[in-house]
């Protein structure tokens, strides 16, 4: 019918991309949330990924009390608040019809700094200002989101001081946390991850999570993890494959597939809390004082060509097959990085 295969959902802060509109199409779906309202979670900047018509990444949505159950990065095993991520910018098949690219950054930092969605208006975390005029009015002055006829917050707040946009505080110090999610199309489409996350000087243990789907616990021992390299297998068909490859980290790192705490429903003192009841994740964990995770996501089958990266400090080539993309991660204070991808 001619629909775009991406989707940008500036009032949500959302991509929606996929590399074609047949079944074994892969698929990304990427939430920042760029508003608190609704059920509040501390899942800012997380995603899911099908492919080859299956799920492989996945989102869960009752037991999602802390990051970690879903695909996001802890610090020394603490995760977000609710806050919003503002949206940094957006590139992609929404707006450019035929697209190769979809590009979406992200700026996180006041969940990690657990600030308690500090931003003066709903304006302010968007990409483009939304004109009508409550968009630009003071959270406390807007209705509650559930009740409807009573303001957010108390209007007279004594103590309040004007948002200062460089230094504002949350309940932690944390420097910064960006996130960017790239999508390629082509003969061998494929999917990047891009994190930029600091909380200070200190030395600390990093972790990349992947929310794996329920149906790959029951083949754990088909799934290949080595080092910076991991090889999940389809549990219904061995001939489908998910290959993650993380690049470009600081200090030293691997992959491990372990079980996660969940935080509601399944973890009731009356029911059975065994390992292999709890859901599982693919972990990149690394210990530094500044984590820069690249991830990429490549769908295949057996006999499919495999991706190559080449390069580093930020430039870099990945060879699949024919296709050659240049990736280029420039720096930008405002962004962590600016991601740039370009095909010959």
């Amino acid at each position: 019918a001619g629909e775009p295969l991406g989707y940008f959902a500036d009032a949500r802060g959302q991509m929606i991309s996929r590399s074609s509109w047949e079944k074994d199409a892969l698929q990304l779906n990427y939430v920042a949330r760029a508003v608190v309202a609704g059920h509040k979670a501390p899942i800012r900047g997380y995603f899911r990924v099908n492919a080859l018509g299956t799920e492989w990444l996945d989102f869960r949505s009752r037991a999602n009390s802390h990051s970690r159950v879903n695909s996001l990065v802890t610090v020394d095993g603490q995760g977000q608040d609710a806050s919003s991520v503002r949206t940094l910018y957006y590139r992609g098949a929404s707006h450019t019809k035929g697209a190769t690219f979809d590009l979406m950054g992200s700026d996180l930092t006041a969940a990690y700094r657990h600030a308690d969605n500090p931003f003066p208006n709903l304006n302010y975390t968007r990409l483009k200002p939304d004109p009508r005029p409550w968009f630009d009015m003071p959270f406390k002055y807007l209705v509650h989101w559930y009740y409807g006829d009573r303001p957010q917050k108390q209007i007279l707040d004594f103590g309040e001081v004007e948002f200062d946009p460089e230094n504002y505080k949350g309940k932690q110090e944390f420097a910064y946390a960006y996130r960017t999610a790239a999508f390629a199309r082509g003969e061998h489409p494929y999917i990047l991850i891009v994190d930029d996350v600091k909380k200070d000087d200190q030395t600390r243990e990093y972790i990349w999570h992947a929310a794996l789907n329920a149906a790959l616990k029951k083949n754990l021992g088909d799934h290949q993890v080595t080092g910076d390299t991991a090889i999940l297998t389809d549990a219904h068909d061995p001939t489908k494959h998910l290959y993650v490859r993380m690049f470009g980290y600081e200090g030293n790192g691997t992959f491990v597939i372990e079980h996660v705490l969940p935080t509601q429903d399944v973890d009731r003192p009356k029911m059975d809390l065994k390992t292999d009841l709890m859901p599982h994740n693919l972990k990149f964990k690394s210990r530094s004082n500044t984590a820069k995770f690249r991830a990429l996501i490549y769908a295949f089958r057996d006999g499919d060509p495999m991706p190559t990266i080449a390069g580093k400090a930020g430039a870099y080539t990945i060879t699949i097959g024919e296709q050659i993309d240049t990736l280029d991660l420039s720096t930008a204070p405002e962004h962590g990085v600016k991601v740039q991808l370009t095909r010959k």
